[in-house]
């Protein structure tokens, strides 16, 4: 029904390990939906990488290669620019993608035309444990919970309905290196929903040499950047909430500083209309309070006996926790 669908694949590889790469490239030619191109950005690798490359016999496979180091956000672009497929499906060229990723993703796609950004389940090389990555959690909620960090989908097995990209003229921005994909979820978000895939469709590859587990100081600045520009797009609040809103799990901040944040954001929502839902926005908030800021001990009393600790007891919050943490739990 859906063969004729041509679905767009990218990757971009600069001297991955070899047995990773093979494994990564060879999931995505033995996918059951077969009607695939597969874009592979070529960052100026090593030999080794090259000979691999060069091994490919697939039609399917159309291999780019750089001349000079251009790093993954600009590659991600270079690889968009080349797209033809209906849809867009990434790949990091040391995950592996299982044999009906692609099919279920489209069949999911093609029967939710609302949606124009999916993730999946995905699960790991260490202890076999499968991620929720936020499950069927609502877009609305996303909206809210973005303003305290990424709570989008697990980047490399997005699913991008390519339209949704050229109508609104989104790309991943190249002033960001790392913690580019937290970016990319907050245009998106704003122009259409994003789903997940109820299945586990990718082992996703934990190992040293992944960028995030290098230079986190330069991955947390990028994540804050980031986070700012989504507050900013979002409230109109003075600097001093800004950060008070990124600080919140740092230990940089004083729970009273919170407090007077969290007001000042239902506040704004209500008076000049944030198109935040208000009933997600204040069950947010109480989350972020209970969760986050009673670490923080510098008033316990006055932890406790405020309005965003006394909601977590409500009936409808406790409700709405347990369906959240089963949506977002790790199994």
């Amino acid at each position: 029904m859906y063969e004729d669908i041509l679905v767009s694949v990218i990757m971009a590889v600069h001297n991955e390990k070899e047995g990773y790469l093979k494994e990564s490239i060879a999931s995505i030619l033995g996918q059951s939906h077969e009607n695939i191109e597969f874009i592979i950005i070529d960052d100026c690798s090593n030999k080794n990488v090259q000979n691999i490359l060069g091994e490919i016999k697939d039609k399917r496979v159309r291999i780019y290669r750089n001349q000079e180091n251009q790093g993954l956000t600009r590659n991600l672009n270079i690889a968009l620019s080349y797209c033809n497929g209906k849809y867009i499906a990434r790949m990091d060229a040391d995950d592996i993608s299982f044999k009906d990723r692609i099919k279920k993703q489209l069949i999911f796609m093609e029967t939710h035309r609302q949606v124009g950004i999916i993730g999946c389940w995905t699960s790991n090389n260490i202890d076999k444990k499968i991620k929720h990555w936020y499950g069927k959690t609502s877009t609305e909620w996303r909206k809210v919970a973005m303003l305290f960090g990424n709570y989008g989908i697990c980047h490399p097995s997005a699913f991008i309905r390519k339209e949704v990209l050229d109508e609104n003229s989104i790309t991943y921005d190249e002033n960001l290196k790392k913690a580019q994909d937290y970016d990319l979820w907050t245009q998106l978000i704003g122009v259409t929903n994003m789903g997940v895939v109820s299945e586990c469709l990718l082992k996703y590859r934990i190992h040293n040499q992944q960028i995030t587990n290098i230079n986190q100081e330069e991955q947390l600045a990028y994540r804050d950047e980031i986070q700012k520009r989504y507050i900013e797009k979002i409230l109109n609040v003075e600097d001093n909430i800004k950060n008070a809103i990124i600080s919140v799990n740092y230990n940089s901040i004083t729970i009273k500083e919170v407090w007077n944040a969290f007001e000042v954001i239902e506040k704004e929502n209500i008076v000049n209309g944030c198109e935040l839902d208000a009933k997600i926005l204040k069950r947010e908030l109480t989350r972020q309070w209970t969760e986050n800021c009673l670490k923080k001990t510098d008033n316990k009393r006055f932890t406790i006996f405020n309005k965003y600790f006394v909601r977590a007891f409500a009936p409808s919050y406790i409700l709405w926790r347990v369906q959240l943490y089963w949506q977002m739990k790790i199994v």
